[in-house]
């Protein structure tokens, strides 16, 4: 399919950390991102990369980068990415099919946690604005949209994300998920998307 996932999530107001992608060690000289940075695994063979140990997290200088691309090149000898660490909570956005009931869309808190929390709310696809802001209101961790804890979501670009990922996947007829999506005070940044068997049964999982 002729389609850049990350482009049209751009197109719909998800922003993407900034990344680069390495092989050599060599490389890690010339990288200009901003630390604290997070390194992982960038293999389509690796789905759990936080459970095989495929991924690094707070990277603080260079120095750190270059043990875990070194750590990660010796395990798993695919390419790295390097990406720009985000603040905010972490929700998962996803969509599958389901073999009675067709194709749907799910949100619920994400990142490692979220087949602990187990707090999803599900609609078929596509789905309308009210939709999208019933399925966030579904959700156990909801308070924290009124500021609990003193932490800081903006509702809305969560409604509008689940509005994407509908449009994207109903339009170019694909399955896929963002986990985590992690969304602060002003904006919500799409930090792992796989891209989901099609048309098949699939269980939405953890980076």
């Amino acid at each position: 399919k002729n389609f850049n996932l990350k482009d049209l999530l751009i197109k719909h107001g998800i922003e993407i950390p900034e990344s680069c992608i390495i092989e050599n060690e060599s490389e890690i000289e010339n990288i200009k991102l901003n630390f604290p940075v997070a390194c992982k695994v960038n293999s389509s063979k690796v789905y759990h990369k936080t459970d095989v140990g495929g991924v690094y997290l707070n990277i603080k200088n260079k120095e750190e980068l270059r043990n875990a691309f070194l750590k990660l090149k010796e395990k798993f000898n695919e390419k790295v990415e390097v990406q720009s660490m985000v603040d905010g909570f972490e929700f998962i956005v996803g969509t599958t099919h389901h073999e009675e009931l067709g194709d749907i869309i799910m949100c619920g808190a994400g990142g490692v946690m979220a087949e602990v929390y187990m707090d999803t709310s599900f609609r078929m696809l596509p789905v309308s604005k009210e939709d999208a802001e019933e399925m966030v209101r579904e959700l156990k961790i909801s308070p924290i949209f009124n500021g609990y804890r003193k932490i800081k979501v903006n509702k809305d670009r969560v409604t509008r994300a689940i509005m994407a990922v509908s449009e994207i996947a109903c339009r170019c007829g694909i399955n896929f998920e963002i986990n985590p999506l992690v969304v602060n005070e002003q904006d919500a940044f799409a930090v792992d998307i796989k891209l989901l068997p099609d048309k098949k049964e699939v269980v939405f999982a953890h980076p």
